[in-house]
Formats: structure tokens, C-alpha cells, sequence
């Protein structure tokens, strides 16, 4: 369950935590795995356009890792229809972030020459509609949580002429604490929100057809008006 921990040199933070061989028992815990604790905003999209959803965390258990795959589902709407944007916007490592001042991924990227972004979109159903983001604490230390925080905001992006709803599900996802016996699944129902609307947008004339549609009403204008005379 650790080797596909945080991108970039996370073998060095697990050398130096105390803890880490928990990780190497199997996870039977119980843990959020049927408690909603991830909250995804709703949003509605024009076709040909992008949008954002809010992804947040509720919770007063301490954590020191978390990894969500995030995956787009079609509800009414064609597949393909709405994908991650690629590459996907930098996580933003506010004050009120999951793990703020004690981020991995913030230090490593903030620090590191030429350090890529951790978060990743790739292809599980359809092109780019499956996004991917870890994070854990740079001291290796739980991390208190006291209410809800800052996760993750995700960029989509709606196929032109498409309409329809999606749903944002979890997909492969794990979270971790040093009271547990390795890392613990984030299950789907884990997450409440993330419905996608796309909504078609009414076909704007070509400047050239414009002036064609103005010209034939101008011409009936003064066509009416000889018959008056």
C-alpha cells in the first residue's frame, strides 16, 4: 500500500519516520471507510467550456498521509463528454490546507529544481477522466484536523456539444494515521457531492450570416414600404 506514495523523494520522509513499517501490515481497519468526510462542491458547465470543483475535507481525526483518485462517471451524459483538464491546476497549499505548514508535497515542489506537479490526470474509462493527488506531513507526524479543510480545487473541461451529468467518484484512495495498522481505503461513499451539469449552449450566427439575416430584414423593410406608397 506505500509504494505508490507521494511523488518525488518520498522514500527519504519514509526512512525518516519512526512509524513507517505499520505500512507494511495489511489494513483491516475500519477507519472513514463508510463515513462521508470528503466533500465535493456541485457545478454546472457551458459545452466548450471549464469549470472547478472544490474538493474538502471534515474531520477531527489526526492523519498524516492521504491519496485520493478521483474518477468522472457519465450519469445521463455521453462518455468522454467531460474530462480533467491536463495538466491539472498546481493544489494550493493555503493556511487552511489539509496539511498546512507541514506539507511534503508543498516543500518538495516549493524546493526542489524542476520539480514536476504531483497532481496527475490519466485514463481509466476515457481520456483524462481519472485525476490523481497525494500529499503527507514533511515532519512525519500526525496532523491534528479540526473541522473542515482545504483539499484539493479540480479543472474540467465539457466537450463541446455535449450535455448531460457526471458524477465524481473516489477511486483508489487511502488515508493513514500512526494509530493504525497501515493505511486505511477511502471508500465511494466516502465523498458527498461532485454531480457535474453540462449544459448546451444555443448556436451564436457567423458575423457573415449576421449581415446576410440583416440584410434580408432590411430589405423587407423598404419592400413593405414601396407597397404603402
Amino acid at each position: 500500500m506505500c509504494t505508490n506514495r507521494a511523488s518525488g523523494g518520498v522514500y527519504l520522509w519514509i526512512a525518516k519516520a519512526t512509524l513507517s513499517m505499520v505500512c507494511l501490515l495489511a489494513s483491516t481497519s475500519s477507519g472513514y471507510s463508510g463515513v462521508v468526510v470528503m466533500s465535493a462542491t456541485n457545478a454546472t458547465i457551458n459545452a466548450g467550456q471549464t469549470g472547478t470543483v472544490t474538493l474538502t475535507w471534515t474531520s477531527t481525526q489526526a492523519i498524516n498521509y492521504l491519496q485520493t483518485e478521483f474518477i468522472l462517471t457519465a450519469v445521463t451524459g455521453p462518455n468522454a463528454g467531460l474530462s480533467f483538464t491536463s495538466p491539472p491546476l498546481l493544489p494550493t497549499w493555503s493556511g487552511n490546507y489539509i496539511f498546512a505548514g507541514d506539507s511534503f508535497q508543498e516543500d518538495f515542489y516549493t524546493t526542489t529544481s524542476n520539480a514536476s506537479n504531483p497532481a496527475s490526470v490519466s485514463t481509466m474509462n476515457w481520456t483524462d477522466d481519472t485525476y490523481n493527488y497525494n500529499d503527507l506531513t514533511l515532519s512525519g507526524n500526525d496532523f491534528a484536523q479540526d473541522g473542515t479543510r482545504y483539499w484539493l480545487v479540480l479543472n474540467l473541461t465539457a466537450a463541446a456539444g455535449v450535455s448531460g451529468t457526471y458524477q465524481l467518484t473516489i477511486g483508489s484512495s487511502e488515508y493513514d494515521y500512526f494509530g493504525s495498522a497501515g493505511a486505511t481505503a477511502l471508500l465511494s461513499s466516502a465523498l458527498s457531492g461532485g454531480l457535474i451539469t453540462i449544459n448546451t449552449v444555443g448556436a451564436v450566427p457567423e458575423p457573415a450570416s449576421g449581415l446576410v439575416v440583416a440584410g434580408l430584414l432590411v430589405a423587407g423593410g423598404l419592400s413593405r414600404r414601396r407597397r404603402k406608397a
